[in-house]
């Protein structure tokens, strides 16, 4: 796995690790039929843990008890795609429109959530998992699925139909973290050095937004409405990389 991702991964990873200790010695009381763990967006990676280690976590289906909001409203869950136990929310649009991951019977799919039906967006050709990471007010979707060589993509999802992104030049790997009103998408892909470098995707081209001086790796996560990109870069090459918020001018 490149060497970007390492980072994002551990913490996650340690982080589920204590969750499920927890309920395994302090079993929750409710019944259930399937368990949802929270993850934070930027930690989204956890996504390939076994998480149906978590199956009868005693969430699902249970009586919200939590903190209410300031507006007295409590969490609403949105199930699963039929056969799975767990799902996550990951983009919310203006109108409503929510998307994110679920597990199925055959892998984790990307799914959309819309008056009231969690919709299947399936994967690119020959394909096993999918989740979706971003949307835009049109709700054009984006985020990432394996292919049939087993290396996942970056894809747009829209109007029924899921393109493949692609990678730069002498990648295997890309990820789509956003897209703006304009439909503009930036990401992260695997350049030739099989580091992560960020792009922006439009009109059909990938374009290496590079790094901060003297950096190999980037990703960027998120673009507004003028095109503005956002994310994260190293410094420094190979060792213990330093990393470090930044922005993509126009």
């Amino acid at each position: 796995m490149h060497t970007i991702l390492r980072k994002r991964i551990l913490v996650p990873l340690m982080l589920a690790f204590v969750t499920a200790l927890m309920f395994t010695l302090s079993p929750p009381r409710a019944a259930a039929t399937g368990c949802h763990i929270v993850i934070d967006r930027l930690v989204h990676s956890a996504r390939s843990m076994p998480r149906a280690d978590f199956a009868g976590c005693g969430l699902t289906g249970a009586i919200p008890t939590g903190a209410n909001r300031p507006d007295g409203s409590l969490p609403v869950e949105l199930g699963q795609l039929p056969g799975g136990i767990y799902s996550e929310a990951l983009a919310i649009a203006p109108a409503g429109m929510i998307v994110g991951d679920s597990n199925t019977a055959g892998g984790d799919h990307a799914f959309r959530y819309e008056d009231g039906v969690m919709i299947d967006l399936g994967t690119l050709p020959g394909g096993y998992t999918s989740v979706a990471l971003g949307l835009n007010p049109a709700g054009v979707i984006v985020g990432f699925s394996t292919t049939a060589s087993g290396n996942g993509h970056a894809f747009r999802y829209e109007d029924g139909h899921m393109t493949d992104l692609g990678t730069l030049p002498g990648g295997n790997f890309s990820e789509a973290n956003g897209i703006n009103p304009a439909g503009v998408i930036v990401g992260e892909a695997q350049a030739a050095s099989g580091i992560s470098h960020a792009f922006q995707y439009q009109d059909g081209h990938m374009t290496d937004l590079g790094t901060l001086p003297g950096g190999d790796a980037a990703i960027a996560t998120a673009i507004n409405p003028a095109g503005v990109v956002v994310g994260v870069s190293s410094n420094t090459v190979g060792g213990d990389h330093a990393y470090h918020a930044v922005r993509w001018q126009k």
